[in-house]
C-alpha cells in the first residue's frame, strides 16, 4: 500500500489501515470486480467506456492506487484523485441493454461500487484473516462512511450500520439479474490470459472467487460450486488464518510498486 500520510483520510492507527495494508486481500479483487459487474448498470458503463476485456487486472490495479491515495494520501493528492476520476466519470454514460439509461456519476452507482469494495474487504478478512472481532467490523464499516462522503454519496443511499449495510448485500444479491453483457466481461476475470502464465495457474484463484460470491450472484453468471470444493477452499482458509497472523508484516504487505509491477506482467 501507498505511504500513509500524516493528515490522510484514514492516518496510522485506524482499522482501516491496518487491514487495507494486508496483501492478501487482493484475492477479493475478481470478486469485487464480479459483484461490481452485476448490476447491469456497471456492466454496461464498463463495456462501453473501458478496454475491461483487454485487461481486467490492470483496471483492477488502477482503481485500487486511486483509492488508496484517496484513504491514505495527503488531502491534495487524494482532492486531485476525485477530481480526476469526477472527471472520467461525466463521460461515461449511456443505455443498458434492457433499454435503462446510465452515468458513472450517479450516487446510486457510485454507492454500489463502493459497497461492493466494502463488503469483499470484509469478506475476505473474516475468510482469510480474522483479526477483527464484532466491534472491529463495526468500526471498519464506521470508518468507510468517511470514503462515501468523499465521493459525494448522500449519507440517506450509506446504511446507518454495519448489520444493515449486510442486509442491504443481501437484498441486491437477490435481486439483482446478471446481464448478457456482466456474464461476457467476466470471462476476462476468470480466465485471463496473463502474459506467459498458463489458463490452469489461475485455478486456485477461481476456486477463491466463486466461493466468496453470494449464491444468487454465483448462479447469475453460471458458476458452478459443489461441496469438494468448498471443503478445499474452506481449508485454505483456516490455514490462511493459522499462518498469517505469524508473518511479519514486512513480508505479508504487497508494496503498491510490486503491485503495479504484476499488472503490467500481462
Amino acid at each position: 500500500m501507498t505511504r500513509i500520510a500524516p493528515d490522510a483520510l484514514y492516518p496510522v492507527g485506524t482499522v482501516t489501515a491496518r487491514v487495507l495494508s494486508e496483501s492478501v486481500l487482493l484475492l477479493g479483487g475478481p470478486r469485487a470486480l464480479l459483484m461490481q459487474l452485476a448490476h447491469p448498470a456497471v456492466a454496461a458503463g464498463v463495456a462501453d467506456h473501458s478496454g475491461f476485456d483487454a485487461d481486467p487486472f490492470g483496471r483492477l490495479v488502477r482503481t485500487l492506487d486511486a483509492m488508496n491515495t484517496i484513504a491514505f494520501g495527503a488531502p491534495g493528492d487524494a482532492d486531485a484523485v476525485l477530481d480526476h476520476l469526477r472527471r472520467v466519470h461525466s463521460g461515461v454514460k449511456g443505455t443498458t441493454v434492457g433499454g435503462d439509461a446510465y452515468e458513472a456519476n450517479d450516487p446510486d452507482l457510485l454507492f454500489w461500487v463502493h459497497a461492493t469494495l466494502v463488503d469483499t474487504v470484509l469478506v475476505v478478512e473474516r475468510r482469510y484473516l480474522g483479526y477483527l472481532d464484532e466491534a472491529g467490523q463495526d468500526q471498519y464499516y464506521e470508518e468507510s462512511k468517511q470514503m462515501a462522503t468523499r465521493f459525494e454519496i448522500p449519507d440517506g443511499l450509506v446504511p446507518p450500520d454495519r448489520r444493515s449495510f449486510e442486509s442491504f448485500m443481501d437484498e441486491q444479491a437477490r435481486t439483482l439479474e446478471v446481464s448478457t453483457t456482466a456474464r461476457s466481461l467476466a470471462r476476462a476475470i476468470l480466465h485471463p490470459r496473463v502474459g506467459p502464465i498458463p489458463p490452469p495457474a489461475w485455478e486456485p484463484l477461481r476456486l477463491v472467487t466463486v466461493d466468496m460470491l453470494p449464491r444468487p450472484i454465483r448462479e447469475g453468471y453460471g458458476l458452478g460450486w459443489d461441496r469438494r470444493r468448498k471443503r478445499l477452499v474452506q481449508t485454505s482458509q483456516a490455514v490462511s488464518r493459522l499462518v498469517l497472523p505469524r508473518i511479519p508484516p514486512p513480508v505479508r504487505n504487497l508494496p503498491t510498486a510490486t503491485r503495479r509491477g504484476l499488472a503490467r506482467a500481462g
